[in-house]
């Protein structure tokens, strides 16, 4: 059995591609979990209701938003009870295009006796493939100066009601253009946090998979850290191929390009300052 979890916020629409993306692929048992993590438009229990019926995949309404990590936590362990031999956390929009998923898990789970394996991300939005993020993590030294300015613009808002309520009158803002890293697949590098799939041998060993102490962002990072601290194998697998289509939650969320960037720069310092806190502990705080 393969367990899949999907985060679903307001997007009822690609929650639902999603799920039917999973149900084409070639696999013998599968479970789908989704985790609403209270969709103000109600979302969830459109979901609910659409899936009634249908005893391969559970819906959960959370009682209020916990955030990316505790979301999946929670989807995590309940497909532990499942027994699965593999566990796949991604988000909801996106697509697996590898269809004889299952053959190619087992393929590469021989291949690598990986712990946790992440598969070629092409980003539709960007055009440009997602996996490894970076050759090395960030030191403390970068995290903290990251922390810093995101302190700072946490504290210059006005600069971004400027930049979105004034001058993208005038101007048209673009996207940093992000360059595909190429790296050896054998190594463990930080992958991108939209797609894991996390091996039998890992999961039985935890109760939880991301760091709980995040909202949202930083989870890969910090997840690279976790796993090359306790010397367990995170790699790359690029005959594994998922196209992302990308903050498609976020962007229904905040159709307004400031109230987009004020929650994502708050939540970058909260996630830098957890990860920060967690290094200095010098543990590996699961």
């Amino acid at each position: 059995m393969i367990c899949f979890i999907l985060i679903n916020y307001n997007a009822v629409d690609t929650t639902i591609a999603c799920v039917e993306n999973i149900q084409s692929l070639k696999i013998k048992e599968k479970k789908i979990i989704i985790v609403d993590n209270f969709s103000p438009n109600h979302s969830g229990e459109q979901l609910v209701e659409k899936y009634m019926n249908d005893e391969s995949i559970k819906v959960i309404l959370n009682s209020k938003n916990i955030g990316f990590a505790k979301a999946n936590n929670l989807g995590y362990r309940i497909a532990k009870e499942y027994g699965p031999k593999f566990i796949v956390i991604m988000n909801n929009d996106m697509k697996i295009k590898t269809i004889d998923f299952e053959d190619a898990l087992i393929n590469s789970l021989n291949k690598y006796e990986f712990d946790v394996m992440g598969p070629d991300i092409y980003s539709v939005k960007f055009d440009y493939h997602q996996n490894p993020q970076r050759e090395n993590n960030y030191s403390i030294k970068e995290l903290k100066r990251m922390w810093y300015e995101y302190f700072l613009k946490n504290h210059l808002k006005f600069i971004f009601w400027i930049k979105w309520y004034l001058l993208s009158k005038f101007i048209s803002f673009k996207e940093e253009k992000k360059k595909t890293l190429i790296l050896s697949d054998n190594a463990t590098y930080p992958l991108h946090g939209s797609f894991y799939v996390i091996s039998e041998k890992y999961f039985k060993e935890r109760g939880t998979f991301f760091y709980p102490k995040t909202f949202m962002y930083m989870e890969s990072y910090i997840l690279h850290y976790q796993m090359v601290k306790d010397k367990k194998k995170l790699i790359y697998d690029p005959t594994i191929h998922v196209d992302h289509y990308e903050d498609v939650s976020t962007d229904k969320s905040f159709k307004d390009g400031y109230k987009k960037a004020i929650f994502t720069n708050r939540c970058m310092q909260e996630s830098c300052k957890a990860y920060i806190d967690l290094i200095e502990k010098g543990g590996n705080d699961f």
